[in-house]
């Protein structure tokens, strides 16, 4: 790609003023096309144009909602039938999804994405339909929580797969982040919807009425899914699909796990206190939980504007951070003043924060890992599950050796704590996505590669090596037989020239040296740093793998 100017005077004047702008720029120019339609489809609205989202939210929405009628079913029937002692048993639902986490793609890996979730939701349906019968007909407690362990672990299965879909369907960095951060809403509202109707539900029939409930939509998430048109992936050269733990030690990586373990464990412990605040010193009975609910519920649904809103900002970390730390702070207000209005008012803002930082989180994730997106996920939903786990197990101990108010007042500080010590490191993975996203989006503005998702283009942005040249050093020669690579300049500039002669000048963002590797032929011209430059190197074999092969760039991506 070397385009033509003509004009001594005038077009150094014109490449300086482009040095001048575009080193502190992020983006390309407004009237660039790939761009403007990368900010449309990065919108909730653009990205709900494309129909495999859309499917995949409505499949995310019902498997969340599911859950949580299962989760808060269960330990009212718990509480009612075994005292608040036999709260610790609701972690039984939690260890084998953890246990199994980290081969939780292998559904994925073995079956595609598609595929993978109508078996998964299927099986989850059956599960939950013999949990009816259990309850309905009287069963042992012991069988029931038992079956509700192994819906968990067909739950934890579904999680990579949703991740997956997404990644593969995206047609641009700014969709995916949008994507995602409707997954993680969608999740957080349901979630809470699931629990609102599981209060009100229990109370007015029973909790085989919820489960009952819980059965038929799994069932129609699973034909939801039979609609996606993504195909099955390629996941990574690990042969039995398993996850990579060593991603946990990754800078980028580390932090978010540690949100995500601090949300998690803060928002298992509270199904439990809940159920005791309610029917303990909030004095709202039974049906209280299910007024809780709703008022989380609210808060959730207030968070869907504020998360149209955030979506588009670079530095979601900081934004996750405030969330989770406004989570832990709502459970503390709760505790401090033991006031029905005030808890509500405190639960609603729980609810807005919580999803929040599950959007903040989401999209964060597919930005940090790099094209592993599969292998993050499950990671981080092993490691969730083990501090529901060990936040559920650990609810009675805290309020047999606290109370029901010091409890809360515990689990609403340590989330605070942990998110402080932490500061620092996720504003280093702010930096580093804020850095990440400047190239994939200096890729993206080639026509070469205007047409890859972000599949391919992740691909390329891992293969790419920054390379520094000097002024005057000749990075390419005419003629020369060998060419391996391609260039991008990233910061700088360049003087093209044929046979000794100025044929163009290139600046930040422009292409060269991707002729003879498209043709197999010598070097075409002689490219000369004209300054001290930056230039992201492309070799030959992600190159040609990409713009020649549509297929094979989207599966060698690793996924998981």
């Amino acid at each position: 790609m070397i385009r033509r100017q003509r004009g001594g005077l005038s077009r150094h004047l014109k490449l300086r003023k482009r040095l001048r702008d575009e080193p502190c720029s992020t983006t390309a120019g407004p009237s660039n096309p790939v761009i403007d339609r990368d900010a449309r489809s990065g919108t909730f609205r653009g990205a709900l144009c494309n129909r495999d989202i859309r499917l995949a939210l409505i499949g995310q929405a019902i498997g969340s909602a599911s859950q949580y009628l299962i989760s808060t079913a269960l330990a009212i029937y718990l509480v009612s039938s075994l005292g608040a002692g036999s709260l610790g048993l609701l972690a039984l639902r939690y260890v084998p999804a953890a246990v199994l986490g980290p081969w939780a793609s292998i559904p994925t890996s073995r079956l595609g994405p598609r595929r993978a979730l109508v078996v998964l939701c299927t099986g989850r349906a059956l599960v939950i339909g013999a949990a009816t019968v259990a309850l309905a007909t009287g069963a042992a407690p012991m069988l029931v929580v038992l079956l509700s362990v192994l819906d968990a672990a067909f739950a934890t299965a579904c999680v990579p797969a949703v991740a997956i879909v997404q990644v593969s369907v995206a047609r641009s960095p700014s969709e995916l982040a949008a994507a995602s951060a409707m997954t993680s809403n969608t999740k957080s509202v349901f979630e809470v919807l699931g629990g609102l109707i599981a209060g009100f539900v229990t109370a007015l029939f029973s909790s085989a009425a919820v489960f009952g409930l819980a059965a038929v939509v799994t069932a129609i998430a699973g034909l939801t899914s039979l609609g996606l048109s993504v195909r099955g992936i390629q996941h990574g050269s690990r042969k039995n699909g398993a996850s990579d733990w060593r991603l946990i030690l990754d800078r980028r990586i580390m932090p978010l796990t540690a949100m995500v373990m601090l949300r998690a464990s803060n928002r298992a412990v509270w199904v439990g206190l809940a159920v005791l605040a309610a029917r303990g010193f909030l004095g709202m009975g039974t049906a209280g939980v299910g007024t809780l609910v709703t008022a989380a519920g609210v808060g959730s649904m207030i968070s869907i504007p504020v998360g149209v809103a955030l979506i588009g900002r670079r530095r979601l970390g900081a934004i996750a951070a405030i969330a989770v730390i406004g989570m832990g702070v709502s459970l503390v207000l709760v505790a401090a003043s033991a006031s029905v209005l005030v808890a509500l008012a405190a639960i609603a803002a729980w609810g807005l924060f919580g999803a929040i930082s599950d959007m903040s989180i989401g999209a964060l994730i597919p930005r940090a890992s790099r094209g592993r997106v599969g292998s993050v996920v499950s990671m981080n939903e092993t490691i969730k599950n083990w501090m529901q786990a060990a936040g559920t197990a650990l609810v009675p101990v805290s309020v047999t050796v606290l109370g029901t108010r010091s409890a809360i007042a515990l689990w609403g500080a340590l989330p605070v704590l942990g998110v402080l010590l932490a500061r620092r490191a996720i504003d280093r993975v702010d930096e580093d996505v804020v850095e990440h996203l400047r190239v994939v989006e200096r890729v993206r503005a080639i026509r070469l590669f205007q047409h890859l998702r972000v599949v391919e283009l992740e691909q390329i942005v891992a293969a790419l090596k920054r390379r520094p040249v000097a002024a005057g050093q000749v990075v390419v020669r005419q003629s020369d037989p060998v060419a391996e690579s391609l260039f991008i300049i990233d910061a700088g500039a360049a003087d093209v020239t044929v046979g000794g002669a100025w044929v163009a000048d290139l600046g930040p963002g422009d292409l060269f040296g991707e002729i003879a590797l498209l043709h197999s032929v010598p070097r075409t011209a002689t490219v000369t740093a004209t300054m001290d430059t930056v230039l992201l190197e492309l070799g030959r074999d992600p190159f040609i793998e990409a713009v020649t092969d549509y297929q094979t760039g989207q599966e060698a991506l690793t996924l998981s």
